[in-house]
């Protein structure tokens, strides 16, 4: 355990640094002109994906930050988190989940709408790795103790390669509403098949 988070620390120093050498910049937005950008580029990736422009805001955005990467003074990638609030998380509207009650009322988050403009994906995957370095450290500068979120298996595959500890979240059948909050947003859910994750941010050292 202790040499899987020491090789963690190393990669992402490594990534870091060619970030920086690159251009790019990563950081939690904390004004509301860059919320703002953060939704265009929202709008602009989602529209790809049959959402039309300005349906892409949901109940959750009031409840959450927002970590973004930048290069030439253009978000290019975003992410946001969402604290828990009287509004649960979303992963229980899409999945049949019991969360943890100790841990879920007190430090706990979501982190979902993960969006890269259409030239940047790929490649080195910077922009991705520079949001999870965004995630990483938000959260070590939080009182989070549990992640959650919703993803496929290569996204998963690529973060456990880095040493990200991603453990699947135990569901049972999904309920009907379950699946009708799916349908609604088949767009995202018929193109993979879509699993809910936990990481427990104690296991995480960077």
């Amino acid at each position: 355990m202790f040499f899987r988070k020491s090789m963690l620390k190393v990669k992402i120093l490594i990534f870091r640094i060619a970030c920086r050498l690159l251009g790019y910049q990563y950081r939690t937005a904390t004004t509301k002109e860059e919320v703002e950008k953060v939704y265009r580029l929202r709008d602009l990736v989602y529209r790809e994906f049959s959402y039309e422009e300005g349906k892409t805001k949901d109940e959750f955005d009031e409840y959450s930050d927002y970590v973004f990467i930048e290069k030439n003074n253009e978000v290019v990638g975003a992410v946001r988190i969402i604290k828990n609030s009287f509004l649960g998380l979303p992963i229980e509207k899409f999945f049949n989940v019991k969360l943890n009650e100790g841990e879920y009322l007190r430090n706990v988050c979501e982190v979902s709408r993960l969006t890269i403009k259409s030239q940047y994906r790929g490649g080195l995957r910077l922009v991705g790795i520079g949001i999870l370095i965004g995630i990483l450290e938000y959260l070590k500068n939080s009182n989070t103790k549990v992640v959650y979120f919703t993803s496929h298996s290569k996204i998963i595959n690529s973060y456990r390669k880095l040493g990200i500890p991603i453990m699947k979240l135990a569901h049972k059948k999904d309920t009907d509403q379950n699946i009708l909050n799916k349908l609604n947003h088949r767009s995202y859910f018929s193109r993979h098949e879509v699993q809910p994750y936990v990481i427990k941010v104690n296991d995480i050292k960077i």
